[in-house]
């Protein structure tokens, strides 16, 4: 038989926080309380001299292929790798569970997540720089393909108009 839908709802509720200290053991266990100070810390700063903070600033999404953008997508994995992201071995934790845990994170004001009891905040924070140094990796191997790409383009369009451009001089003479 079926449990009515509050007792499920109950039950999962009665669970979350088993889980959330499973995820924080987790954590604990790949990252220092230095590391995850400093994190903390450094995304709720500004960034450059831009208005925006560390973290919206991870926030934004590549737009194109361009040479600059490839610039501002490698100085965030950069930045990541500084913090340690790509030391942290969480192969552990399925990676639609690390997603959700970063979307949260991603969906608040940077303000608001200083709100949260650190636990929390933990969990999300490691996730959230775990998982945007993974999709910015894949993004920068896009980007530089696409650019590779168009390079590669130009160079045959330059070279067949080499070749054209002779033979219009000779059949003038």
């Amino acid at each position: 038989m079926i449990p009515a839908e509050r007792t499920l709802r109950d039950l999962g509720r009665a669970i979350w926080p088993e889980a959330e200290r499973g995820l924080l053991a987790t954590i604990q266990m790949t990252v220092n309380d230095a590391e995850l100070m400093r994190a903390d810390a450094v995304l709720s700063t500004q960034h450059g001299t831009s208005a925006m903070t560390v973290l919206e600033w991870l926030k934004t999404r590549p737009a194109r292929h361009s040479p600059a953008t490839i610039t501002e997508t490698l100085s965030k994995v950069r930045f990541l790798k500084s913090l340690g992201a790509h030391t942290r071995n969480l192969n552990q934790v399925p990676i639609e569970k690390q997603r959700a845990y970063a979307q949260r994170i991603q969906a608040r004001r940077p303000a608001k997540v200083r709100e949260f009891k650190a636990s929390t905040r933990t969990i999300e924070l490691i996730f959230l720089l775990h998982v945007t140094l993974l999709e910015l990796t894949d993004a920068l191997l896009y980007q530089t393909g696409h650019r590779v790409s168009d390079l590669v383009r130009h160079a045959t369009n330059a070279r067949q108009s080499n070749r054209c451009d002779p033979l219009s001089s000779t059949a003038n003479a």
